[in-house]
């Protein structure tokens, strides 16, 4: 986890976080941006972009209007680098955010319908590669107890998985940011989008967990 690295342009991370040569669980944890970068070489576009369609990242019929997301295959090696941190060309919702979550929870991918009768179910979709869920839940686990969600921590209700996200966007320097909290707890899935609001791990964070203790009480 570097402070920068160069694919076409120089990445950085937010407020010049360096964690040097780490392991990734702690880079996951810690929402380091250089990290998640670096492995733009060993994912090609068309495998983040068919994995993020089998997490939520595609149209969906909910059955009501509601906007999806996308990860397009990059044009370039640059573009594909901005995609492995949710930046460049990347769209989503705070319902597809919290879609992925869900997939991950379930281990499949979710096909969400708004259910109006009483014991109705959505189908499953195709179930997800087992070993790498579980590195994915174990690697979300780990941001609430190590890393930059620590304030889901102490939350009632049972553990927490998640990730924060920091989002930058417009052309000020240093960037404004949107900040992101998505997880799961149990069978409900949610995601916290606080527009303007700097850091996932300061300001969306404390969002959720207020708002699964509430659920919880």
């Amino acid at each position: 986890c570097p402070a920068t690295i160069v694919v076409g342009k120089e990445f950085r991370n937010a407020s010049g976080e360096v964690l040097g040569d780490d392991p990734f669980r702690t880079d996951f944890a810690e929402s380091c941006n250089t990290a998640f970068v670096g492995q733009s070489e060993r994912v090609t576009p068309d495998e983040l972009t068919a994995t993020a369609a089998l997490l939520g990242y595609r149209d969906l019929d909910l059955g009501v209007p509601v906007r999806g997301g996308s990860v397009p295959a990059a044009a370039g090696v640059t573009e594909h680098a901005a995609n492995m941190i949710g930046q460049g060309k990347v769209e989503a919702s705070p319902f597809v955010v919290a879609l992925a979550s869900a997939s991950v929870a379930a281990g499949s991918s979710v096909q969400p319908r708004l259910i109006v009768k009483a014991g109705a179910k959505p189908a499953k979709g195709a179930p997800l590669p087992a070993d790498q869920v579980a590195q994915l839940r174990d690697l979300m686990r780990a941001v609430v107890t190590e890393g930059t969600g620590g304030a889901l921590a102490g939350v009632p209700g049972g553990d927490v998985h998640g990730k924060t996200g920091t989002a930058e966007y417009g052309n000020e320097d240093p960037p404004e940011t949107h900040a992101w909290f998505t997880g799961y707890q149990g069978d409900i899935a949610f995601a916290v989008l606080v527009e303007d609001g700097a850091f996932g791990g300061t300001v969306a964070a404390p969002v959720a967990a207020r708002f699964l203790t509430d659920l919880a009480g």
